[in-house]
């Protein structure tokens, strides 16, 4: 197994978080730019989710916790030192003298072992080095998964909402036309099979127009499980003006996605820093 120096090390993992950087600011702006606006863009609630968040906040706690891991794999490399005291008064009683004899006794010792090469030391201090590491990657990862989740839940939300809408439209328009079926079955111009069809099509869009409503309350509770409170509903919502404009991939082979996946990926990165 190929062991890396320190230099070669500290190196190594700034140029790793520094890309992992530019690859969550990229990600951030990319999602905000397509981001409505208003009352409850997906802005604010991102923040919000950076506070409340229970995934998030044990990642960033363990994250912290992690940073430790460094500090006590140096404390195998330094000296240890150690401060003795010792205080004794000892009184003699003789009968030749006139007063007791008293003898102090004061000391102080101070002992310092410095290892001077401890394999083992070494590779505990390396591991942790190591240990910080997978633990800075593990918070990007989380950092990574609460905006992919955010943005999930957000737009499953705002899509909701719009089939909402939609089928309200939708529902309306065939109570309209069953009115009018009624019209003209009193008329004599209809059929009682054209009444009984209007109805049909409308009880189906009441049904429809039910579940839709389910879902959106579905999707605000996922919501609200991440932001700790329900998201405000949006009174004009259009899909079409939130999701604009070609969201171009970059082309390549499969070969060249496996390649930038095995040197970007960052689950993966994590694998390597544990292994």
């Amino acid at each position: 197994m190929l062991l890396l120096t320190r230099a070669q090390f500290q190196q190594s993992f700034r140029l790793f978080m520094k890309n992992l950087s530019y690859q969550i600011i990229i990600l951030i702006i990319g999602i905000f730019i397509h981001a409505p606006l208003g009352a409850e863009s997906l802005i604010t609630i991102y923040r919000e989710a950076l506070e409340h968040d229970a995934e998030y906040k044990i990642a960033r706690h363990t994250y912290t916790a992690s940073q430790e891991r460094l500090t006590q794999g140096r404390a195998g490399l330094l000296p240890s030192i150690d401060f003795t005291g010792r205080a004794r008064n000892v009184y003699l009683d003789t009968d030749r003298l006139d007063s007791d004899i008293l003898i102090r006794n004061r000391g102080i010792v101070v002992t310092a072992v410095q290892p001077l090469f401890r394999i083992e030391n070494i590779i505990i201090y390396q591991q942790s080095k190591n240990e910080v590491a997978q633990g800075a990657a593990q918070f990007v990862l989380a950092a990574q998964d609460l905006i992919l989740r955010i943005t999930q839940a957000y737009f499953d939300m705002l899509t909701a909402q719009a089939n909402v809408g939609v089928l309200e439209s939708q529902t309306k328009a065939f109570e309209r036309q069953l009115e009018q079926m009624k019209y003209n079955l009193e008329s004599g111009l209809g059929t009682i099979v054209d009444m009984d069809e209007a109805e049909s099509r409308y009880d189906l869009a009441i049904s429809q127009e039910i579940a839709a409503r389910n879902m959106l309350e579905i999707s605000r509770h996922n919501l609200q499980r991440i932001i700790n409170r329900f998201p405000e509903m949006r009174p004009d919502i259009n899909i079409d003006k939130i999701i604009s404009g070609p969201l171009a991939l970059p082309q390549g082979t499969m070969d060249e996605w496996v390649s930038l996946a095995e040197q970007k990926n960052i689950a993966l990165r994590v694998q390597q820093f544990a292994y």
